[in-house]
């Protein structure tokens, strides 16, 4: 990766909308993150083309509480809204993940913002409720509700028991250094490079 940027590859230049950060963000690799994050030109809020989201948003729909971390004490919104609207508040409520909408109230994010069809982060808290399967989703309606919290502590545990995470895929690599991100390949993207020369 090093190498590619070196070389003069632009590590800001999108590939299918995405930068490599955003796949070091998704893909949580905490080693191309700190790269990215100390080079010139780093933006913790870029957005991904075509939907808006955020490196914080990604992080959020996988539930990575140390990266959502690490992009707020690098100054990335709370509250910044993709291209619909949704905020990471949303994402979380209607994931069904009680301690991760928890998390981000306590950090600030607002429950009061929309998306563009007036959906709130309560509207899909009930979409999740009334879908089932996710064994929070009616805590998190109360929670953001403000219509109890004192039953919360008795599930913390079967909550966590039952968590699921989504499988991190990468959004396929366009870019030199998208690819040497995805596929942790800098030695082969750096002599594809050469050879183009």
């Amino acid at each position: 990766m090093q190498e590619l940027v070196k070389a003069g590859c632009n590590p800001w230049t999108q590939g299918c909308g995405a930068q490599a950060f955003h796949i070091a963000v998704n893909m949580d690799k905490n080693d191309v993150f700190d790269y990215f994050s100390k080079l010139d030109g780093f933006i913790v809020d870029s957005l991904i083309q075509g939907s808006g989201a955020s490196a914080f948003t990604l992080a959020t729909q996988f539930g990575n509480v140390s990266m959502m971390e690490k992009l707020l004490l690098l100054g990335a919104d709370i509250n910044r809204q993709t291209d619909s609207g949704t905020t990471a508040l949303m994402i979380a409520s209607r994931t069904g993940n009680k301690d991760l909408v928890k998390y981000l109230l306590d950090k600030g994010a607002k429950k009061e913002l929309v998306d563009k069809n007036g959906k709130g982060c309560v509207g899909y808290a009930k979409d999740a409720a009334k879908a089932g399967g996710l064994p929070d989703a009616k805590r998190i309606v109360k929670l953001l509700t403000g219509d109890g919290s004192k039953s919360d502590s008795k599930s913390k545990s079967k909550s966590k028991s039952k968590k699921s995470k989504k499988k991190k895929t990468a959004e396929p690599a366009a870019t030199p250094v998208a690819a040497a991100t995805t596929n942790d390949t800098v030695d082969k993207v750096t002599s594809s490079l050469e050879r183009m020369k």
